[in-house]
């Protein structure tokens, strides 16, 4: 078994040839497309139950602490399964060597994209600048880890 952590003589990750190290252009749109989609809902839920979801000397929010679980997509949701069907290989439970969920990572776009947002003193809206770029953090972060072969769990 080769090490998928190991290093080439050249410092860069090795690369097996029958696992994908990119996304594909039409993968990386659906999952673009489902985030928004996911946050989109999500921020209104937020919006509707409080006056603003971050504060700016504490931007972080957290779940079961200033929002419940209802406000974010779980394991039917489009994000799940965008990450789902652009990774089976990394999020087949029956084949995986860890569990990675792919639902938790709406969670952690979420609370992501709230913080940039206050921070960045922006609407908490997906068109917001702040907020495209915490999609932007989720692909890079997804895609990062898919090309050296982790798992990244959002779930802490």
């Amino acid at each position: 078994m080769t090490d998928k952590l190991a290093t080439t003589t050249d410092g860069a990750p090795p690369h097996d040839a029958d696992i994908p190290t990119q996304l594909s252009p039409e993968a990386e749109h659906e999952i673009r497309q489902a985030a928004g989609d996911a946050l989109g809902r999500s921020l209104a839920l937020l919006l509707k139950s409080a006056s603003s979801p971050g504060r700016k000397y504490q931007p972080w929010i957290r779940m079961a602490h200033d929002y419940y679980g209802q406000a974010v997509e779980h394991s039917g949701g489009g994000l799940a399964e965008a990450l789902s069907a652009a990774l089976p290989e990394r999020f087949d439970r029956r084949r995986a060597k860890s569990v990675d969920l792919p639902w938790g990572f709406a969670r952690a776009l979420l609370e992501a994209a709230v913080a940039a947002a206050t921070l960045a003193d922006e609407p908490y809206d997906v068109d917001s600048p702040s907020v495209q770029r915490a999609i932007d953090e989720l692909i890079a972060t997804v895609q990062r880890a898919h090309a050296v072969g982790h798992r990244v769990s959002p779930m802490g």
